[in-house]
């Protein structure tokens, strides 16, 4: 299965419990999020193999904040696994990186709303 986060649009607000994104340095969402913290962050998971997608749409506030090193690599652990030396380079970069020249941040998001979606497909 493939995960990933899509960029972020606009929406409404809640105090539900927040969702984190490390968006990539230099972003343009950091401008979009800071003149309009309303966001709709989108995960798709799909098997091109198989045929199924599924999609959540979290609707909510997003918040720039300073980069957050343990939390990072708590959640970059689940995925690559914990021995950093197994990891991607572009991780360990991105993780580690000063962030006044990288522009490294966090980006929670508290959502609002959540919707689901199936938008799958029968293969063969």
């Amino acid at each position: 299965m493939r995960r990933w986060l899509s960029a972020l649009s606009t929406s409404t607000r809640s105090p539900a419990g927040p969702l984190t994104h490390a968006p990539r340095p230099a972003a343009r969402l950091y401008g979009r999020v800071a003149e309009d913290p309303r966001a709709a962050p989108v995960v798709d998971e799909c098997d091109l193999v198989s045929g199924p997608a599924r999609q959540v749409v979290a609707r909510g506030t997003a918040e720039l904040l300073p980069c957050d090193v343990p939390r990072g690599r708590r959640k970059l652990s689940r995925y690559p696994g914990e021995d950093e030396s197994r990891w991607d380079r572009r991780f360990l970069d991105h993780l580690y990186a000063d962030p006044e020249p990288s522009g490294t941040v966090r980006l929670p998001v508290v959502p609002a709303s959540l919707h689901a979606s199936d938008l799958g497909c029968q293969v063969g």
